[in-house]
């Protein structure tokens, strides 16, 4: 050839890069395990760089275990890399013989590669990571913080370009990067000396090339040395350009590549276009089997392709020999030369080869991919549904969606339709597609009903009808009443039990509890309800309790949903755990909440439940700020907001996050579209739900010095309320605070209901109510010992923050300033908090009379004259007299100076 192979002992620009391989790999001898990502765009060298790597280990001749894999694109495969290192190195990868849970794959995968690493040094290399499946990712990411201290060492290469667009692999390198263990070597165009120097070691006196024919690889290559090479070889070669056009690819190396292709004779391209369907990397074997010919045959056509640097043959590893393409941009180009027609019928070969296997079942993947790629209708549907069924077992749900999705495509016929739109709304739903879900259920339901399936159209109504209330639909559990009104004598006792137990659950939501006792005692056989349909029966009396103050009855359902959870799907039993740990935190029972979540973590880490653990994350925000933990809410916090959107993790997160930020001093924690979640509650507020999202909307305003939308929002509030709950305690205290008193009738009738003798959360936040209405209207002697009664129920409960202000209305400012501290509330919080009102519940200053004070309150506040007016049922001219004179007397002439004026009597407080 006249240009020779661009690998040389020391390869262009990356010998850094090389150098930090072999570190990495000495390391080893001292048992320091470390996994190494490759990155950079297609062509830049990875496969290069690995390649000059494995054949500097070759040549030291040291023992050592050597495996390859690569990820196929498009070829949905859970843990497709990992098994091929496994097998390469003589293991069976863990689950092929039983199912396990993810966790006991992880544990089990990691468990051999020590043992390997522990015989012999072990250096493992995956190439393509970009193509991935998500189960890969996340065992290699379990496998990088369990490296240290091992003979091991992971090499994987990625495209860098397709990181932003491939959302799984670039969470996974994110997390990969925070591990010590971990080392990224950036790949980086070459300079323009760079990929001259690399011309010239590759003609090495070979080719006569001008200066411009130089000029111009440089210039077109860009720095890629892959298109460095093939625009070199093309212009020393001077080979017809010809073949299909990748609109991939620039021109130039579509027509490099092509080029090289022509050398070979037609049947020599069919042989390199059936392994363009295998894969990048391929089994000469089975490329001899699909062809149905003899291995011999094929041999010469592979060395050939080799020798065009075509292929690349690997010997790594005590596996056998394979080859792969020389750069997966070839391999495209191969595949993209075929007539679609010709590769349907390749693809058909391929699965028809791999259907004769003595161990087909094995290839379940490969199978239900090679079905679709050949439209093989029957096959892709029967194939792609075991492949998905398969995947869910490894806890692969994105690949599992994928084959579903397939699947659906291929179904003939509403059984057929029915059961995939069952299944890929079930995993729709593990993701967080809530809509798509919706869309997927409801579809399966129209057609189970023409089927007459009432039963399974029952249990899908089940399904519709709870991802409905995830999206906020409150009229949920009246869809479910509506099937049952019209189908329920066509359905079987269980089924219908299973649903009645769940719109007893959703009216609890929605606090709809008359209608929750109907559902409730409409069951016929409470005691034969399944688990799943058990556990919302349970739930639905647990909520009951908690509305009802009750907390006796509520504890006695806890051991129950416990034990429960065990027996229950892990998507279900994160529901349950959540709803428990949420109640308890309400009710000021962290000790439940804390066991709750850590079950729910144990889960969690097994499975990718998107939208539970967005939700899972709000409940924690929740249960951290009510024990005084607010740096461990603010984290939770944040990932609430970076996981899956749904309504139910988003009400929760509006009700908790605005109170983790005042306490914290940091409104950033507070997303513009939370605002949007306040308005919605404004315009539809009518349960208690709604109340706790007012009053955290009343809190961020007064957070922004805004009394008079803090007012507004609180009264609205009370109006969602009929009884006093643990829900609704912040509701009470803050309208006790800030409302005026011609505005607190609504509390003081809520007050006076009578409260159960075990309800102490409830108490506690009456008593709170109390004090500050006694401390502004009352007795402040009264109000001090009201305040230290709720402070020690407080404190019984672990809930600091309430207690400190329970602390403040008693005058116990040191002992609410320590508790402040101790949960890591701001200076700002402390400082102003820690003053406490006086007799009137504002802050007095002196010259003004107390029209004039309310005048100037409202204007500190940023109230409007009219608002004012309105407030105070006065006239806008009064209004105006007011601030004239309260100008005067303070000495300013801005309203801004009003609120500067309040502010500095607060500090002067403090």
């Amino acid at each position: 050839m006249l240009v020779q192979s661009l690998v040389s002992p020391v390869f262009v620009g990356r010998s850094l890069e090389l150098r930090a391989l072999h570190e990495a790999r000495r390391a080893l001898a001292q048992s320091q395990g470390a996994v190494v990502l490759i990155g950079g765009e297609a062509g830049i060298g990875k496969s290069r760089l690995l390649g000059q790597f494995l054949a500097h280990l070759a040549r030291d001749r040291r023992p050592r275990n050597v495996a390859g894999a690569e990820c196929i694109e498009r070829a949905e495969r859970p843990f497709g890399p990992f098994r091929e290192l496994l097998a390469a190195l003589g293991y069976e990868f863990p689950g092929s013989a039983e199912p396990l849970e993810k966790g006991e794959i992880f544990a089990r995968v990691a468990a051999l590669l020590h043992e390997s690493a522990t015989k012999r040094a072990t250096i493992l290399t995956i190439e393509d990571l970009q193509w991935a499946d998500r189960s890969s990712l996340e065992l290699l990411t379990y496998l990088a913080s369990r490296v240290g201290g091992t003979r091991l060492l992971i090499v994987a290469t990625y495209r860098s370009d397709e990181v932003e667009g491939r959302e799984p692999l670039f969470a996974a390198i994110a997390r990969l990067v925070r591990e010590p263990a971990v080392a990224r070597i950036a790949l980086d165009a070459l300079d323009a000396a760079q990929t001259r120097e690399l011309i010239e070691r590759a003609i090495d006196g070979r080719a006569t090339l001008s200066e411009a024919v130089r000029d111009d690889v440089v210039r077109r290559s860009e720095g890629n040395p892959f298109f460095a090479e093939e625009l070199l070889k093309d212009a020393s070669e001077s080979r017809p350009r010809a073949g299909p056009v990748d609109p991939r690819l620039p021109i130039s190396i579509r027509a490099a590549i092509a080029g090289r292709l022509a050398q070979l004779r037609p049947d020599e391209q069919h042989v390199l276009s059936h392994a363009a369907v295998l894969g990048y990397h391929f089994d000469p074997e089975l490329l001899a089997l699909m062809l149905g010919v003899d291995l011999d045959e094929v041999l010469p056509v592979l060395r050939r392709a080799r020798d065009l640097n075509v292929l690349l043959e690997e010997s790594t590893g005590p596996g056998p020999v394979r080859f792969r393409f020389r750069h997966a941009l070839t391999r495209e180009v191969v595949y993209e030369a075929m007539l679609q027609f010709d590769a349907r019928r390749t693809h058909e070969r391929l699965l028809r080869t791999l259907e004769s296997l003595p161990d087909a079942a094995r290839y379940v993947d490969a199978l239900a991919y090679h079905a679709w790629a050949a439209r093989d209708r029957e096959r892709t549907y029967r194939y792609n549904e075991a492949a998905g069924v398969a995947a869910l077992e490894l806890r692969a749900v994105p690949e599992a969606r994928v084959c579903f999705e397939r699947a659906f495509e291929a179904a003939s016929g509403h059984e057929q339709e029915a059961r995939i739109l069952d299944r890929l709304g079930a995993v729709l739903e593990m993701q967080g597609s809530v809509a798509d879900a919706l869309e997927c259920f409801e579809g399966a339901l129209e057609r189970y009903r023409e089927l007459g399936a009432y039963d399974r159209a029952c249990e899908i109504v089940r399904a519709i009808a709870t991802n409905r209330n995830n999206l906020g639909d409150l009229g949920a559990a009246a869809f479910g009443a509506a099937f049952l009104d019209e189908y329920g004598s066509r359905v079987s006792l269980g089924p219908r039990d299973a649903l009645l137990a769940l719109l007893a659950r959703l009216s609890t939501i929605s606090y709809d509890n008359a209608r929750a006792a109907e559902f409730i005692s409409r069951i016929e056989a409470p005691a034969d309800l399944p688990p799943r349909a058990r556990q919302n029966m349970l739930i639905a009396q647990m909520d009951l309790a908690f509305f009802e103050g009750d907390s006796v009855a509520w504890q006695s359902y806890v051991p129950r949903l416990f034990e429960m959870a065990t027996a229950l799907p892990p998507f279900v039993a994160l529901t349950v755990l959540y709803s428990v740990a949420q109640s308890a935190a309400w009710l000021g029972l962290g000790d439940v909440a804390d066991r709750a979540l850590a079950r729910a973590e144990r889960i969690e880490e097994r499975w990718d439940f998107a939208a539970l653990i967005a939700h899972g994350a709000t409940v924690r925000t929740l249960n951290a700020w009510a024990s005084g933990r607010l740096d461990v809410a603010r984290a939770e916090i944040e990932r609430a907001l970076g996981g899956a959107e749904t309504a139910v993790a988003r009400g929760a997160l509006a009700i908790v996050a605005p109170l983790v930020a005042a306490a914290l001093g940091e409104p950033s924690l507070v997303p513009e579209q939370m605002e949007d979640e306040f308005a919605e509650r404004r315009r539809t507020a009518r349960i208690p739900d709604d109340a706790a999202v007012l009053a955290a909307s009343a809190t961020t305003a007064l957070s922004r010095g805004d009394l008079a939308a803090a007012r507004r929002d609180l009264r609205l509030a009370l109006s969602c309320l009929s009884r006093p709950s643990a829900l609704a305690g912040l509701v009470l205290i803050l309208a006790a605070t800030h409302l005026d008193a011609g505005e607190l009738d609504p509390l003081r009738t809520l007050l006076a209901q009578p409260l159960l003798p075990d309800d102490a959360a409830c108490r506690a936040h009456a008593a709170l109510t109390g004090a500050i209405l006694e401390r502004r209207f009352g007795d402040p002697a009264r109000a001090v010992e009201e305040a230290l009664e709720a402070a020690a129920s407080y404190r019984r409960r672990g809930q600091p923050l309430f207690e400190a202000w329970a602390l403040e209305v008693a005058n116990d400012r040191d002992g609410a300033l320590a508790l402040y501290e101790l949960c890591g509330a701001s200076a700002e919080v402390r400082r102003l908090r820690v003053s406490g009102p006086d007799a009137t519940g504002e802050r007095a200053i002196p010259g003004l009379s107390k029209r004039e004070a309310d005048v100037a309150r409202r204007v500190a506040g940023g109230a409007t004259n009219a608002q004012i007016a309105e407030d105070l049922a006065i006239g806008v001219g009064t209004v105006e007299k007011h601030i004239t004179a309260i100008f005067s007397k303070l000495g300013v002439r801005k309203r801004s100076q009003i609120a500067a004026t309040y502010a500095g009597r607060a500090r002067e407080g403090s």
